[in-house]
């Protein structure tokens, strides 16, 4: 076989380099590599950890990340196409240094930087026992009740974690929210394991992590829960109405040192009276409340009243003349009908005084030319608080002519 010299091969061979740093040059130019950083954290796996084993305290659970890679590439990298990992094969308990190692199924993509590059964690033992559940109210019952009984289900749950953490814990806490309750509740509280202090143990997992807590609630001797009827005089001013009455609060809690002067009452207590002879709005008043001598008010001794008053809303018919505006100069024209009946609604007070003069109901021809049309009238005028139920007709008939006609109308 015959061989090439050797200054043909080192030609070949520059040739070949000539090319592929010409085909690299040519893909950079139409797809340049970019480097930066991703702008989401991906999420660190562990991997490997031993039988019996924990971390304890908290560890790294995600990284940041710098890569290069081409423009096209970057245009569809997502966090789901990397992956970092430290893997804890064969670690026993103790402290270690690991390096977060990064991979990725996409090419090509070179990964210049991962934030932090190593994690430091604690392996140890792990254990876990059951420890009762404690519930810890919070808040205060309505006045005059107590708790007779509060029982968590289940009454026992299971902690585990490492093993310096669990002989920590002592209790799982129920924290039930009482405040202002006057009946037996059933609530869920989620569960938080604690040491003899007190103090929440974190790092450590309770199974369940949520207990049911039944609380009986009953009345203290002495005392009752009744409703409050508030107390009204007089009438507003002619043309108004009532149009509600309130009261805060709606109940009230009395007590007597006689248990039977309280269970004597009819279970209502009623307000000094509110007077509303006279008025013509709304009113809010803070009155007393009447009770027996023997008996007293548990807390405020007085409650606010509210009582609505609004005009009385009638309907009245009435017939105002019939408006044609924007009608062009030199032009005439008349409707029919020229009346129209307007149906509306508002206070009494107003409707009892207005006038068809009051109002205005207009006819728009602008634009039009001699001929007949069927327009709708608008209403635009009319008195505050008053509305327009309907207007009959609703479509009027009017007749536009270079002439005077009958009844016309003529342009200013």
């Amino acid at each position: 076989m015959r061989r090439l010299p050797l200054e043909a091969l080192g030609s070949l061979a520059l040739s070949v380099i000539l090319a592929v740093t010409i085909w690299v040059a040519a893909v950079n130019d139409s797809d340049p590599s970019l480097e930066q950083s991703l702008a989401a954290p991906v999420p660190i796996t562990y991997a490997g950890l031993g039988e019996g084993l924990q971390t304890l305290g908290s560890i790294p659970r995600e990284a940041r990340l710098s890569l290069r890679a081409p423009t096209s590439v970057w245009e569809e990298l997502t966090v789901d196409d990397l992956q970092l990992t430290v893997d804890l094969t064969g670690l026993g308990e103790g402290e270690h240094r690991l390096p977060i190692l990064a991979t990725t199924s996409r090419r090509p993509v070179r990964f210049v930087e991962i934030r932090p590059a190593e994690v430091t964690l604690t392996l140890e033992a792990a254990s876990s026992k059951p420890v009762p559940v404690v519930v810890d109210p919070i808040g205060e019952l309505a006045l005059g009740y107590r708790t007779s009984a509060i029982e968590p289900t289940p009454p026992q749950v299971t902690v585990d974690g490492p093993t310096s953490l669990v002989d920590r814990v002592v209790s799982a806490l129920a924290a039930v929210d009482q405040s202002g309750r006057r009946e037996d509740f059933v609530a869920t509280a989620q569960l938080i394991a604690v040491d003899a202090a007190g103090l929440e143990v974190p790092g450590v997992r309770l199974s369940p992590a949520d207990a049911s807590v039944a609380a009986r609630v009953s009345q203290l001797g002495g005392y009752r829960l009744v409703a409050v009827i508030p107390i009204i005089e007089g009438e507003p001013d002619p043309g108004y109405q009532i149009t509600e009455v309130g009261v805060t609060p709606t109940l009230v809690t009395v007590f007597s040192a006689t248990p039977d002067a309280v269970e004597s009452l009819p279970g209502y207590v009623e307000t000094e009276p509110v007077d509303l002879r006279g008025l013509t709005g709304p009113v809010e008043k803070r009155v007393g409340i009447s009770v027996p001598q023997d008996v007293i008010l548990v807390g405020d001794e007085t409650v606010l009243v509210r009582v609505g008053i609004a005009p009385i809303e009638i309907t009245s018919t009435l017939t105002p003349e019939l408006t044609i505006e924007g009608l062009r100069p030199g032009l005439f024209a008349a409707s029919s009908p020229s009346l129209v009946s307007l149906i509306l609604k508002g206070p009494l007070p107003t409707l009892e005084t207005i006038q068809p003069e009051d109002l205005r109901v207009a006819v728009d021809v602008s634009g039009l030319g001699p001929g007949t049309h069927q327009l709708t009238p608008i209403v635009v005028l009319l008195p505050e608080n008053v509305i327009v139920q309907s207007i009959v007709p609703d479509t009027v008939e009017i007749v536009i002519s270079t002439s005077p006609i009958r009844t016309a109308t003529p342009s200013p």
